[in-house]
């Protein structure tokens, strides 16, 4: 494995150690804070948005292949031009705006994880109205903190608690625990006077 993105951060000692113990083990470990890394989200829809692509100019490729065909008659010719144009037009804006409207859901849904910790995104990106969202050129998000404040407020029980609950049981009926006498009194010694 290589490991060369901890050398700055490591002693030298510390390196060679890790080193020698991930010798033998695959892939590498990289400075992500570069921005080198994509999302698992944003590849998913960059990767669909290929594969549309792809289909639609394998489409257009055979559409011009039969419109070669046809090409005896010219003015037949130029409606078939203009059809295949209009559609070629209108599947690329769909595919375009499909694009556009996942990669949005998936860039509030990673957000709504990492600022809120649902505990079922789904279940709380179907309470967002992501028409009133606006992702800007610095990826940051607006519109989104209102909705979801809201909805944390009305159902509550869609998020995991911010403050963890109290554990175990209260002695002594709740009674001030700092209280000498009682502390004394739970271990069964005797009070001081």
């Amino acid at each position: 494995m290589k490991i060369d993105v901890l050398k700055d951060v490591l002693s030298e000692e510390t390196f060679k150690r890790v080193q020698e113990e991930t010798s033998k083990a695959e892939g590498n470990l990289v400075d992500l804070s570069k921005g080198g890394y994509v999302s698992n989200d944003k590849y998913t829809v960059l990767e669909t948005q290929l594969k549309n692509t792809q289909n639609l100019l394998d489409t257009k490729s055979k559409d011009f292949d039969d419109l070669k065909a046809t090409a005896g008659d010219n003015k037949a010719l130029q409606e078939q031009i203009d059809s295949l144009k209009s559609q070629y037009e209108t599947d690329k804006a769909d595919l375009k705006a499909d694009y556009e409207a996942k990669l949005k859901r998936n860039t509030v849904a990673t957000q709504i994880i990492k600022d809120y910790k649902p505990k079922d995104v789904e279940d709380v990106i179907s309470h967002i109205d992501l028409s009133k969202i606006e992702i800007k050129d610095d990826d940051s998000i607006s519109g989104l903190s209102e909705q979801v404040d809201a909805l944390k407020e009305s159902k509550s029980y869609y998020f995991e608690d911010s403050k963890p609950g109290a554990t175990g049981l209260e002695h002594n009926g709740g009674a001030n625990t700092d209280d000498v006498s009682t502390i004394r009194k739970a271990m069964g010694l005797k009070d001081e006077k």
